[in-house]
């Protein structure tokens, strides 16, 4: 098998010396090589239908420059073999980089942080970057292909606030020379559109549809303070662990408080309301999540295209950045900005979490009475404050930690 130290032959003879490893994954291992700018991926398990579709792609590129500036797509530049039978291919090195869900999913890890990236972080960032990934996805889409997985590791941030795709080798496409279509097979169930949740993904079907659903649920994340649009919480607390409260659930049942109105259901403690949001922004969002269970496969095709996306944030992002322009910087915290008149959203947003959590543990000690270590008489109670507790961290990020779609903000 090819590794540190193989050459390997590209489709017209080129050369490529595998150096150290770069990355390993469950597909394959990305080595650098010889050449400063590109990087080669060998596959675990190279196969004749994974061939057959990297030479389509190299046949009929999308271009990685597309605007001229930035790295926007990893495309594949060559196939490769050894010794005539292939193992992977060779793509543009991406450098200096960091995935997208430090700003828009929770890192536990805490290995990196949105400062990181920008030094002197605020929300205009995060505009930024929703509309630098509006604009790939319209890219990709007008020249017929399909994204497919989406998921917050395949998209890298500059800090420009410009995006770069990888692993466009699970890209959906069609050969326009044979006709034979290459399918995505993966996804993340935090990304896929309703009709994809609960399916094998080898026999679904990806479509410009589900790559709007995907882009919008990311588009949501960036601007909402890392709130997922299906993340909600269940006023009952005994429902909370139940199979209809899991977020995939939600995805199928359309389950998103911030676009209707759903008995029993609410935003969680502390993610802001969606009336921050500019009044075509909310009726965007609105028009992506406000299906139901029943008619989530009829109303697909109205999603909000990638390029509506992009002429939407594009001019969100002028009402900041342009003189006189009514999105104005927070004084109470400088990350923060609100619409002019509205007053700061993700200050309210962190007080009604603060009240929560001060409410919880009220109830908490209350329902424990004065030495009540020996106590067995409130047990009933001090079950069912358990529960509240046990509902209320998976709900907020762990209990009276800051929830994780605060702590870019708070």
């Amino acid at each position: 098998m090819a590794g540190a130290g193989s050459t390997l032959i590209g489709l017209k003879g080129k050369k490529y010396q595998l150096q150290s490893e770069k990355a390993k994954g469950g597909e394959g291992t990305v080595f650098v090589t010889g050449d400063p700018s590109v990087v080669v991926k060998v596959y675990h398990r190279p196969d004749a239908w994974t061939e057959r579709k990297l030479k389509c792609m190299v046949r009929h590129p999308l271009n990685p420059y597309a605007d001229g500036v930035h790295l926007l797509i990893a495309w594949p530049l060559d196939v490769v073999y050894e010794n005539g039978t292939f193992v992977g291919y060779v793509m543009p090195f991406v450098k200096d980089t960091y995935p997208i869900y430090i700003l828009c999913r929770n890192n536990e890890s805490h290995t990196h942080d949105c400062h990181e990236v920008f030094p002197n972080y605020n929300w205009t960032n995060s505009i930024a970057v929703a509309y630098h990934l509006a604009w790939a996805v319209n890219y990709i889409h007008q020249h017929g292909y399909i994204v497919g997985d989406m998921n917050s590791n395949n998209i890298m941030i500059h800090s420009d606030g410009s995006i770069t795709i990888l692993d466009v080798d699970s890209f959906d496409i069609t050969d326009p020379d044979t006709g034979e279509r290459f399918e995505c097979t993966v996804g993340i169930s935090e990304f896929l559109a309703p009709e994809l949740q609960g399916r094998d993904l080898r026999k679904a079907k990806f479509t410009k549809h589900t790559d709007e659903f995907a882009l919008a649920v990311h588009i949501f994340q960036l601007l909402m303070g890392n709130a997922h649009p299906f993340n909600v919480k269940v006023v009952d607390s005994v429902k909370q662990s139940l199979p209809e409260n899991k977020l995939e659930m939600n995805i199928v049942n359309g389950n998103c408080p911030w676009v209707k109105a759903i008995d029993g259901i609410t935003t969680p403690p502390g993610a802001p309301y969606l009336t921050m949001l500019p009044a075509k922004m909310q009726t965007a969002f609105k028009q992506v999540f406000g299906y139901n269970a029943t008619n989530a496969a009829a109303v697909s095709s109205r999603r909000i295209s990638a390029d509506m996306w992009r002429q939407l944030l594009y001019m969100f992002y002028q009402r900041a950045v342009m003189q006189g322009g009514d999105l104005i910087q927070c004084q109470a915290n400088p990350e923060h900005f609100y619409l002019k008149g509205r007053g700061c959203e993700f200050c309210r947003a962190k007080q009604r979490y603060e009240r929560f959590i001060a409410q919880l543990t009220a109830a908490q000690a209350k329902s424990k009475g004065p030495g009540a270590s020996g106590n067995t008489g409130n047990s009933g109670n001090s079950n069912q404050m358990a529960a509240v507790a046990q509902s209320a961290a998976a709900n907020t990020g762990g209990g009276p930690r800051r929830p994780w779609w605060m702590r870019l903000f708070f």
